[in-house]
């Protein structure tokens, strides 16, 4: 496990140092190396990543192989949409039954450089039992953040019973820094360029690293509280 330490700046109450969010940035995480540096000869390895850190394309799908506490391995094949979500273009995310017998169906909406969550659907054993806004989202990934950044999104959470009847409502806050944004990871779809983000919850205290590459998304998290871990196994982007 790596060091889960908070980033210094949690324990000072109400006070976040953000870096800038350069949302007009056209490749705010892109390689430092230019066109003109590489050899157009040298046609060894992949071609150059291109598209967003977290893509949403119809048709997408990502396999991620889970090996939770205890050491359980399991496949969770996720599957992308695109849809009309109350007159807004959205796309959702299906997953298939965890080891528990859940499943999740949530949407996801782009706003400007930040993709957010902000439905999801939750069934046991394939019978619904319950679902959760979030307003204005749950940020996931924003295609400004640089290197070094460290900025909080706050949201609400509305959680509802099978039925639609209100069961709870709570605000969340989270902390986001980006530790680097080139590095190396193998897993077992292979070796990624990626971006590496720490993901902190004020309220419980969760802690979890990210990985995401360009073109290709999520491609790694781990908890550094519990020592989960997912690997993409396989990918198909059309």
């Amino acid at each position: 496990m790596r060091d889960g330490s908070f980033p210094s700046m949690l324990v000072m109450a109400g006070t976040l140092c953000c870096g800038p969010l350069a949302c007009n940035q056209s490749d705010p995480m892109g390689s430092t190396t230019s066109d003109s540096d590489q050899d157009p000869s040298d046609e060894s390895g992949p071609p150059p990543p291109d598209g967003d850190y977290y893509p949403l394309v119809d048709g997408a799908t990502w396999t991620y192989r889970h090996t939770d506490v205890g050491g359980v391995v399991w496949d969770e094949i996720v599957q992308m949409r695109e849809l009309d979500y109350q007159g807004t273009a959205a796309f959702e995310i299906e997953d298939n039954e965890d080891t528990d017998d859940e499943s999740t169906l949530a949407v996801l909406v782009r706003d400007g450089t930040m993709t957010l969550r902000v439905h999801k659907d939750v069934s046991l054993g394939g019978v619904p039992t319950g679902s959760a806004d979030y307003d204005p989202g749950f940020l996931r990934f924003d295609e400004a953040w640089q290197e070094g950044d460290v900025s909080m999104w706050s949201y609400e959470r509305t959680e509802y019973d099978a039925a639609g009847v209100l069961v709870g409502q709570a605000p969340r806050d989270m902390v986001f820094t980006i530790e680097s944004s080139s590095t190396e990871v193998t897993v077992p779809a292979g070796t990624f360029d990626c971006v590496q983000l720490l993901r902190a919850r004020i309220d419980n205290g969760d802690l979890k690293r990210y990985w995401f590459a360009r073109g290709v998304g999520k491609v790694k998290h781990e908890s550094l509280v519990t020592g989960a871990t997912e690997e993409l196994a396989e990918y198909a982007i059309p």
